[in-house]
């Protein structure tokens, strides 16, 4: 396998659009979805650029995602935002119907995190919105960026339905931030390309915090688990199985702080609940290859660190499945079924 020719992708640079930011000093929410740890990592070099330039970063929202940045970001101010507890159904045949059951409570949770916006925009004075697909973290009174590599939805006439759906919500925002370039080769394919004419947008480039290092390889394998639950907890099951004989020098970051059983893991492997900052990104250079899900936050973090990977998209996400097709395109790449 031979890597991508990355060095086309663009980078994000905060500078490129500091035209339309209030003055430096100024205190800006930025709210990830906690769907995995995709949304939030991809806001730390959003946050760290925010910090360079002077600006006052507040950061919301909930779950693991949240306790993830806080531990990143221990000198910023930070908000719970309502749940969505978004849940996959371990079966396939189940997907939709799992899905559909739980469309009532995102939609109350949407109403109550718009509510809880207006609260913080208030209490804090905030003079700018960044939110990573948290549809109802927006304002109408101040500028409202909606950050999305999706904005169409994969997958028939359902995914028509669900991408005139997403867009009236994307809508809502003052201008929506595409973690990509425009250039006929990039990362993200048909999901961001092309714009309804009415979708006030900008490419920023790839967002990923980490920088390509010469270390010492230490391991053959790095295993990066992430994603919702159950299918996180099965595919760790199912890699434990598949690599518990390998003489390989494994690493795996599991995804997790919770203490979800395991019988038991290879004696020689390096296991992390979960990994960030520079302890993650020493792990990615010190190892020859990964083994990942094709979530959007992780390719963009492999672009940049023009790694050699073993990609398995998650069972029934649309997103993932078609991104797994998309770069099956692109030199370098082995994607797994």
């Amino acid at each position: 396998m031979k890597p991508i020719p990355f060095p086309k992708f663009k980078r994000f640079d905060l500078t490129e659009h500091l035209d339309e930011f209030p003055p430096s000093g100024s205190k800006i929410l930025v709210a990830p979805l906690n769907w995995g740890l995709g949304h939030a990592a991809r806001c730390v070099p959003i946050l760290n650029q925010l910090i360079q330039h002077g600006y006052e970063p507040i950061i919301a929202s909930d779950g693991f995602a949240l306790e993830w940045l806080q531990k990143q970001f221990p000198q910023l101010k930070s908000y719970t935002l309502p749940s969505y507890n978004i849940t996959y159904a371990a079966q396939p045949f189940w997907f939709h119907w799992k899905l559909m059951t739980q469309l009532p409570h995102i939609w109350k949770t949407k109403r109550e995190e718009h509510t809880f916006t207006k609260e913080i925009v208030e209490n804090e004075s905030i003079k700018l919105i960044i939110s990573d697909n948290r549809f109802g973290v927006y304002h109408s009174e101040i500028t409202s960026i909606f950050v999305t590599h999706q904005i169409h939805i994969p997958k028939g006439i359902k995914g028509w339905l669900a991408s005139k759906w997403h867009q009236n919500s994307i809508r809502k925002f003052d201008i929506c931030w595409i973690p990509d370039v425009a250039d006929t080769i990039n990362l993200s394919g048909t999901l961001s390309h092309p714009i309804p004419k009415n979708i006030r947008h900008t490419y920023i480039g790839l967002l990923s915090s980490h920088a390509k290092e010469d270390l010492p390889i230490r391991f053959d394998l790095l295993i990066l688990l992430s994603g919702p639950e159950p299918q996180r907890t099965i595919w760790e099951r199912s890699l434990i199985k598949n690599f518990e004989q390998s003489n390989q020098k494994i690493a795996l970051v599991r995804g997790t702080n919770e203490s979800i059983e395991i019988s038991h893991f290879p004696e020689s492997w390096e296991v992390y609940p979960f990994a960030y900052g520079k302890n993650l990104q020493d792990l990615l250079n010190a190892s020859q290859k990964v083994i990942a899900r094709t979530g959007y936050s992780t390719l963009m973090d492999l672009a940049v660190l023009e790694k050699e990977a073993l990609l398995t998209p998650t069972p029934n996400q649309p997103e993932q499945e078609y991104l797994a097709h998309h770069i099956l395109h692109m030199e370098g790449w082995t994607i797994s079924k």
